[in-house]
């Protein structure tokens, strides 16, 4: 159970490193199921990924799956230049993609009053368009 405490407000940073990032799936999990709220969250490298997705509305579950479904040939490339050996462009398009999505659904729920169970099955369909 968690108790507030002289209205105090909960900020959360998430670290890098691809192995992090699906522990942060864990954790926002846990602190949501102790019904812990976050008010503030960031981070870097897929931290910021994962917290960019949180701060949109994004189900934990959701990012979850998105994590589970990401393969390395979806989301980088070798590429051999002065700054690295791989380039993750092929992940930042992906990112774009879905903050553009999550944008244009949120211009369409702000229009219209759709049920629970029709916000449900429109962001169902565009996790499908994300898979392929």
């Amino acid at each position: 159970m968690a108790k507030k405490l002289f209205n105090t407000k909960i900020g959360l940073a998430l670290g890098g490193g691809a192995a992090k990032g699906i522990a942060h799936v864990g954790v926002l999990k846990a602190l949501e199921d102790q019904k812990v709220s976050i008010r503030y969250i960031a981070g870097t490298s897929v931290g910021a990924i994962i917290a960019s997705l949180y701060a949109f509305n994004v189900s934990v579950d959701d990012i979850g799956g998105l994590a589970k479904r990401l393969t390395m040939s979806k989301v980088t490339s070798f590429k051999l230049s002065k700054t690295g050996f791989f380039t993750t462009a092929s992940l930042r398009d992906l990112i774009v993609l879905l903050i553009y999505l999550l944008l244009q659904l949120n211009s369409i729920l702000s229009q219209n009053h759709l049920t629970y169970s029709e916000n449900y099955q429109l962001f169902s369909n565009i996790s499908v368009l994300l898979q392929k």
